[in-house]
């Protein structure tokens, strides 16, 4: 711990012990944020980009669902939903059927006892997370895109734990989860239109679903529940990276534009800099010339001195930055490399002629003072001024360098000399826009800042208010509308084994009139039931038991339910 770490643990801990009133306000500081006149449902509709343009899912149903809120298909809990896109239709194979679900449809979450797991776990997400909420499947030819719809919270817990770490500092962690939860506000919002609010990856906020062990995140979002932050009526952007270089750049800047991003400025960030988790890309570079160093050479091919034959740079007197992206930036685009250079230029030199050689000037030598003289390349002689090379900060420095640290030009150079080396580094992992998440860290690790104090440090010009969400209970299993599923298509499951017969059991084929009818199965013995599975005549399955009112109770290889005595024939 340095000495003004130590001194500021020192002051804090007096101050605490002399005036603890001040400890209690400071505690009750997030219960001090006041509370939002904005009326929102708190539900956040997120496209899974993450999963790409697949043909095919496969769904575990970990709670309680039903499609389209209704009656009509409800799942048990654990049942495996296998879905595939063809022809502009979406097929899901479930319990041995498969149904046609015309263009789109929506996995609805039903209420659940309290505490059981309530959600989905799709087998091609990234994470074994559970996704809480609806899920709605579209097709376009062969492609399947999913839009889950969820409760902000929800939302915040597979973000925030993904975003940053369950192993960051609390403080920096509920910061987190209010620059995310005001970013999604603001997109929805802007988005209003569209079939989604924000996508699942970093085109947005990074979303992998929720996994209950990281408790730390948690705790952080539901500490802040409904804290958003505003500037002039408005959601704020709340933009963050993972590092910034050690300096906040403004929206304007990186992205252009004319948007009002006052609660945002341009200013030096020493927390993130201080963080040794912060990335840099660095390389040496001896101040005295040496072939095997790629700035060397790189040097070399750019030495232009005019007025001598040769040239060679012989030392780096110093290294500056040069023309910055903006006032006061950092983001510099030239690094200027003052050089101690030497030169060789063509003059009389001392020489003897050759053995056999007829001296005069018509071999090339003349003779002064009594000694003969030729023309040639004269010795290295250090030229009195110094010469500047320019190099391009991200052509020739990031890239032919090998110093990227992001894919376009975010980058913060700077360069350092000790023992006879001069240090060139790269900072700043990200856009650089707004909080750090590596500033944050230290804020909360290392200063024990909260998470109000890091957020006025990133976003000045933002207030804080909490929003208290619109309750909107999920609706219970037993009060779905009912609904057939007439539209639906399903198609004859493969009879597959049917296994040893029981006592009482036998097999039976359906037998139907007309070749293109098909027999429904279904749920229960009533023809309003949900509808099982549909057969082809011929169709084998084993009877279990008749009953009274004429519906035999059938099983087969994947499927079980009820279907109309005379429909069907004991071998």
């Amino acid at each position: 711990m340095t000495y003004a770490k130590r001194a500021l643990a020192a002051l804090t801990a007096f101050i605490m012990l002399l005036l603890p009133a001040l400890a209690e306000e400071s505690d009750g500081a997030a219960e001090a944020i006041p509370v939002s006149d904005i009326s929102d449902d708190g539900l956040i509709r997120v496209y899974l980009a993450s999963l790409g343009e697949p043909q095919a899912l496969l769904i575990t149903v970990a709670g309680e669902y039903a499609v389209d809120a209704s009656d009509a298909l409800r799942f048990d809990r654990g049942a495996e939903l296998a879905l595939a896109a063809e022809d502009g239709s979406i097929y899901m194979s479930v319990g041995g059927a498969t149904l046609n679900m015309g263009s789109g449809f929506t996995l609805t979450r039903c209420a659940a006892d309290e505490g059981a797991e309530n959600g989905l776990y799709i087998y091609e997400s990234e994470r074994n997370a559970l996704y809480e909420g609806d899920l709605r499947i579209t097709c376009q030819g062969d492609c399947l895109s999913a839009v889950i719809t969820l409760g902000m919270e929800d939302y915040l817990c597979g973000v925030v734990a993904y975003e940053m770490s369950d192993s960051f500092p609390l403080e920096a962690l509920k910061a987190q989860a209010v620059a995310a939860r005001t970013y999604a506000m603001s997109k929805k919002v802007a988005r209003a239109a569209s079939d989604y609010d924000v996508t699942d990856t970093t085109s947005d906020q990074v979303f992998k679903g929720f996994i209950g062990d990281y408790t730390n995140v948690i705790r952080a979002v539901r500490e802040t529940e409904g804290v958003v932050g505003t500037y002039n009526g408005n959601y704020a952007v709340c933009y963050y990276t993972a590092s910034n270089g050690g300096q906040i750049a403004t929206p304007n800047q990186i992205w252009g534009g004319e948007g009002d991003y006052g609660y945002i400025e341009q200013k030096d960030d020493p927390y993130d800099v201080e963080n040794p988790s912060s990335l840099i890309s660095s390389i040496s570079v001896p101040a005295e010339y040496s072939a095997d160093s790629a700035v060397w050479q790189l040097l070399d091919s750019r030495l232009d001195v005019p007025g001598h034959v040769r040239c060679r740079a012989d030392r780096i007197v110093n290294v500056t930055l040069a023309e910055p992206a903006f006032e006061g930036s950092r983001m510099c685009r030239q690094m200027q490399f003052t050089l101690e250079v030497s030169a060789r230029d063509l003059g009389l030199c001392e020489a003897e002629p050759k053995e056999g050689e007829a001296p005069g000037w018509s071999a090339g030598y003349v003779r002064m003072g009594g000694k003969w003289y030729t023309w040639g390349l004269k010795d290295w002689e250090t030229l009195d001024e110094t010469v500047c090379v320019t190099l391009s900060v991200y052509d020739d420095v990031k890239n032919t360098l090998g110093l990227s640290l992001n894919s376009r030009n975010y980058e913060v150079p700077s360069v350092t000399y000790a023992d006879g080396e001069y240090l060139i580094e790269m900072r700043r992992f990200g856009h650089g826009v707004g909080m750090s998440q590596r500033g944050a860290q230290t804020m909360a690790g290392e200063y024990g800042f909260s998470y109000v104090e890091i957020l006025n440090f990133y976003y000045p010009g933002m207030q804080l208010e909490r929003i208290a969400w619109l309750d909107t209970p999920l609706i219970e299993m037993d009060q779905l509308p009912q609904a057939l599923i007439t539209e639906r298509l399903l198609i004859p499951p493969m009879e597959g084994n049917l296994g040893e017969l029981a006592p009482g059991e036998y097999f039976a084929r359906v037998t139907l009139d007309n070749a293109r009818s098909r027999l429904n199965v279904r749920a229960r013995p009533s023809t309003d039931a949900g509808i099982v599975a549909k057969l082809d005549t011929g169709y084998r399955l084993v009877v279990m038991e008749v009953t009274e009112d004429g519906w035999a109770h059938v099983r087969a290889a994947r499927f079980t339910g009820y279907v109309k005595l005379e429909y069907i024939e004991a071998e």
